[in-house]
């Protein structure tokens, strides 16, 4: 899932889902006991994992920020403007000037770009960010910031669908052994890899 986030970012509901399904495959397999009827959600923000929308985002707002730091590659860098670069840019007094300014795309297609919709992530972050200071290590906020957005989804839909917010076996503190080692990405991704080498390993095996 990580591997060319920024390229294939501009996915259809479709296609998204059928990722988040891989996902969710892994949570079934690290926790053993969940139900196929059983929402899935509450058990991945208990791991901590941002949900394939959410993690996308967050590669991209990484990716974009090593771009504009490191000034490489070029033909990139040179399409993210900053916005204190422009002196003479009108500024609201009572709101935060973003970061970065873009010109608003004419079609959908330049809509999800990389460079627009790097833009638009990092515009959107609640707490400022210096996308000069090589030094600054945004990472950690930005994660638990995305990751914060899924909790805030999972909420509103537990609310408008009358769904149970955190299920019972989480309430009562049943977890794998291996809880702590799991909740990293880099696990994330061994574990989703696992699945989708055993998922194609199935699907060519069997008789056409």
């Amino acid at each position: 899932m990580d591997y060319a986030a920024a390229v294939y970012n501009a996915l259809t509901v479709a296609q998204n889902l059928k990722l988040q399904r891989l996902q969710n495959a892994c949570v079934r397999f690290v926790f053993g006991f969940i139900g196929w009827r059983d929402h899935v959600t509450p058990y991945r923000l208990a791991l901590g994992w941002l949900s394939v929308r959410r993690r996308r985002e967050y590669l991209i707002a990484l990716l974009a920020i090593n771009i504009i730091r490191n000034r490489s590659p070029a033909s990139l860098a040179s399409r993210f403007i900053l916005t204190s670069s422009r002196p003479g840019l009108r500024r609201s007094a009572r709101r935060r000037a973003p970061p970065l300014c873009y010109t608003a795309p004419r079609t959908s297609t330049m809509n999800r770009s990389f460079v627009i919709t790097a833009s638009r992530i990092l515009n959107e972050l609640p707490f400022p960010i210096d996308l000069t200071d090589v030094a600054c290590d945004h990472r950690t906020a930005l994660y638990d910031h995305f990751l914060s957005l899924d909790r805030a989804d999972w909420t509103d839909r537990c609310l408008a669908e009358g769904l149970v917010l955190v299920p019972p076996a989480l309430e009562r503190g049943l977890v794998p052994a291996h809880w702590e080692s799991v909740k990293s990405s880099r696990i994330q991704s061994t574990i989703i890899s696992i699945l989708y080498l055993l998922y194609c390993i199935k699907l060519f095996s069997s008789p056409c």
